[in-house]
C-alpha cells in the first residue's frame, strides 16, 4: 500500500495535481501502512522514505507555492514538508547516504522547490546550479533539458536575462534531442521573452517564428498521432464486436438459431445451481422419430427443412421462460424452470401432437413427422448429468412404447 501510494502521488505530481499528492502522501503518513516506507521489499527494491521524502517536499511546497489552502490540514502539512526537507537536506550534504544514486537530481529538483516556497532565491539557485551540473556530468541529456529549463524560469523570475537566455538557448535544442517536444516549445517561449526583455526584438521575432513552427509540428504531429489513436479505437470497438458476434455465434446452432449444446449445458448448470437453493424446474429429451429415414429418403436437404420447422413449432409452443435448445442431429433439450414434472409434460404433449398434425407438402405429401419426449424433474441431489440420463431414459421409454409419446422418468 504504501508503495501504491508513493506511486500514484509521482503520477499525480507529473500531471501538476499537487495539492492531490499531497493529501495522498499526507494520508499516508496516518494509515498503518506508514510503516512500509521504511521496510525494503526485494520484489520492489530497497525502503521507499527517500521517494517519499522527495514526492512530499515536491507536491507539497509547489501547492504552497500555487497558493492551496490545506485547511485545518495547514500545520500537519507543513510541519512535515520541514522534517521532509531535512530529510534531503541531510542526504545533499552527505550526512544521509541514498538508497539509489538517481534519487541525486530528484533531491535537488525538491529542495529548490522548497527553496522557492521559503522565498529563499539564492538557495533556489544554487539547487538549480548543483541540478544542472550532475546532469550534465552524468551525459543525461533529458535531465539536462529539464534542469536548464528550470534554471531559466528561475533566471526570469529574477530578471538574470542574459542566463536565462543561455539556459532557455540549451534546453530547447536538448529536450528537442531526446523528442520532448512540449518542454521544448516551453524553452523557447522562454526565449523570446527574455530576448524581448533585453530589447533584442528582431532576435526575439526569429525566436518566435522558430517557436510557431515547432508548436504547429507539434500540434500537426498530435493530430495525426490522434487520428492514429481513433483508428485503432475503431478497430479495437470494431474487433470487440466481432468477438461479441462470435461468442454469440459459438452458442447458436447455425441450422435452426436456437441455442445449441453448450448454452443448453450453462442455462442446465444454473437451473441446477438453483434446485439447491429450493427452486424446482423440469428438463426434456426430444427425439424426432425415423428421423435417418428422412434423410435416406429425401435427401438431407430435406432433413434441414424438417429440423428447422420443428425448431419453430417448439419455440411458438413454450411459454416465455420455458428454453429450447438443439444437442445435435435430431435431438432437442426442453428446459423449464420453475415447472413441476406434470407441468413440463403436459407443454411436451402439445408439442408432440403439433408435430404430429404438421403437413409437408414441400418434402411429400405422405411425409409424416413424429417425436418422443422424456421429462425428468431437477433434483437437488443430481447434478446435470444425471438430469439429462433420467431424461434420455424416459425418452427412449417413450420410443419403446410405441414412439409419438412423453413419458416422465420415474424417481
Amino acid at each position: 500500500m504504501a508503495l501504491a501510494a508513493v506511486n500514484a502521488a509521482h503520477f499525480e505530481m507529473e500531471r501538476e495535481q499537487y495539492a492531490l499528492a499531497a493529501r495522498r502522501l499526507d494520508e499516508l503518513l496516518r494509515s498503518p501502512h506508514h510503516h512500509g516506507l521504511k521496510i525494503g521489499d526485494p520484489q520492489v527494491g530497497p525502503a521507499l522514505e527517500q521517494p517519499f521524502h522527495i514526492n512530499y517536499v515536491k507536491s507539497a511546497a509547489s501547492a504552497l507555492i500555487a497558493g492551496e489552502d490545506f485547511g485545518e490540514d495547514h500545520p500537519r502539512i507543513t510541519g512535515q514538508l520541514e522534517r521532509s526537507a531535512e530529510a534531503l537536506t541531510a542526504l545533499r550534504e552527505g550526512r544521509a547516504t541514498f538508497v539509489s544514486a538517481h534519487l541525486h537530481l530528484d533531491v535537488l529538483d525538491a529542495l529548490a522547490a522548497y527553496a522557492e516556497y521559503r522565498r529563499d532565491w539564492a538557495g533556489e539557485r544554487e539547487c538549480s546550479d548543483e541540478r544542472v551540473r550532475a546532469a550534465q556530468q552524468g551525459g543525461l541529456i533529458a535531465a539536462a533539458g529539464r534542469a536548464r529549463l528550470d534554471r531559466g524560469l528561475l533566471c526570469a523570475r529574477l530578471a538574470d536575462w542574459p542566463q536565462a537566455i543561455l539556459d532557455a538557448t540549451q534546453a530547447a535544442q536538448q529536450l528537442g534531442e531526446v523528442g520532448q517536444e512540449v518542454r521544448a516549445v516551453a524553452a523557447a517561449q522562454l526565449l523570446a521573452d527574455a530576448l524581448a526583455q533585453l530589447g533584442r526584438y528582431q532576435e526575439a521575432f526569429a525566436a518566435q517564428r522558430e517557436l510557431t513552427r515547432r508548436a504547429a509540428e507539434m500540434y500537426r504531429a498530435y493530430f495525426q498521432q490522434s487520428a492514429q489513436l481513433r483508428q485503432i479505437e475503431l478497430q479495437a470497438q470494431e474487433a470487440e464486436r466481432r468477438a461479441a458476434t462470435f461468442a454469440a455465434a459459438a452458442l447458436r446452432d447455425p441450422l435452426t438459431g436456437m441455442p445449441n449444446r453448450a448454452a443448453a449445458m450453462k442455462e442446465l448448470d444454473e437451473l441446477h445451481r438453483r434446485a439447491h437453493q429450493g427452486q424446482r424446474a423440469s428438463v426434456a429429451m426430444l427425439d424426432l422419430d425415423r428421423f435417418k429415414s428422412v434423410n435416406d429418403r429425401y435427401g438431407h436437404a430435406a432433413g434441414d427443412v424438417v429440423l428447422q420447422r420443428t425448431a419453430q413449432v417448439i419455440r411458438e409452443t413454450l411459454g416465455d421462460t420455458q428454453r429450447l435448445a438443439r444437442l445435435g442431429g435430431e435431438e432437442f433439450l426442453l428446459l423449464f424452470p420453475g415447472a413441476a414434472t406434470r407441468e413440463a409434460q403436459t407443454v411436451c404433449e402439445r408439442v408432440v401432437t403439433r408435430l404430429g398434425g404438421l403437413e409437408w407438402p414441400e418434402i411429400a405429401p405422405d411425409l409424416r413427422v413424429t417425436a418422443s419426449i422424456g421429462v425428468a424433474q431437477i433434483r437437488a441431489g443430481n447434478n446435470p448429468s444425471d438430469t439429462l440420463r433420467e431424461a434420455d431414459r424416459a425418452m427412449y421409454a417413450a420410443k419403446r412404447g410405441g414412439r409419438e409419446a412423453v413419458v416422465a422418468a420415474r424417481i
